[in-house]
């Protein structure tokens, strides 16, 4: 997902994710990473995607879109989009996970 470990922690502490494991590096559950990441999409994946050059301009880009975050983490530095939404931005076949 190449997300840093600072943004799994305001995801878990949205209540997105449920911290599980005993270990600091082991801390959640494969099946419920995976089911996230089939739900929501992340700011890097959608620059990514959506080719562009700058991450701080994925957000304007969607709103532009009409496709509003369905969580801003933390300091808002950290944004969650609805994959399903964002889908039909870029297409249902450039967005599967």
């Amino acid at each position: 997902m190449r997300l840093t470990e600072t943004f799994f922690i305001q995801i878990a502490n949205a209540g997105l994710l449920t911290r599980s494991g005993p270990s600091p590096t082991k801390q959640f559950k494969r099946a419920e990473v995976e089911e996230f990441a089939r739900t929501y999409i992340l700011v890097p994946e959608l620059q990514r995607r959506a080719g562009l050059s700058r991450a701080r301009d994925v957000c304007a880009w969607l709103l532009e879109r009409g496709v509003k975050p369905e969580y801003v983490l933390g300091d808002g530095r950290h944004v969650v989009f609805d994959r399903a939404k964002v889908a039909d931005v870029l297409g249902r076949d450039a967005i599967a996970v």
